[in-house]
């Protein structure tokens, strides 16, 4: 079984003192895999989704399919997602380390945003999970 040894926000280069300029940080993460893994070049998908540090996070959910996964969060009115990464990884040694650059743009007119970085390793054999259109209709009661 992998596992997610840690995510760092590096460094950003970006001028957020106004609203719309893009905020480009590095994201450094380090996997880790068991020996069945690198026996059986198991192939994962390592999600990244760049977070309102701020949001209320903890009713958060992320559903997966082998190629794509979505972030759902508590309070449907507000997105709290910056950018999402998708990366493929196969178990080829015990250690990887991975390195990506996310843009994003800053909405806000604050001159002070607070990331975090919410990441999830997916086997590529696994379980997939979606929800359906949203339909709205109306009951008539007698």
């Amino acid at each position: 079984m992998a596992k997610i040894e840690y995510i760092k926000l590096l460094y950003e280069k970006s001028d957020l003192n106004e609203a719309g300029n893009p905020v480009e940080i590095l994201i450094n993460a380090r996997l880790k895999f068991h020996p069945l893994d690198i026996q059986y070049k198991m192939a994962y998908h390592l999600h990244l989704f760049v977070v309102n540090a701020w949001a209320d996070l903890e009713s958060t959910v992320v559903l997966t399919n082998w190629d794509e996964a979505v972030l759902y969060h508590n309070r449907i009115e507000k997105n709290e997602t910056l950018n999402q990464l998708s990366i493929d990884v196969n178990a080829e040694q015990k250690e990887v380390n991975i390195e990506e650059i996310s843009t994003f743009v800053n909405l806000d007119s604050k001159p002070n945003i607070a990331i975090k970085v919410l990441g999830k390793l997916v086997p590529v054999f696994s379980e997939s999970t979606k929800f359906s259109n949203n339909y709205i209709f109306n009951i008539h009661l007698k």
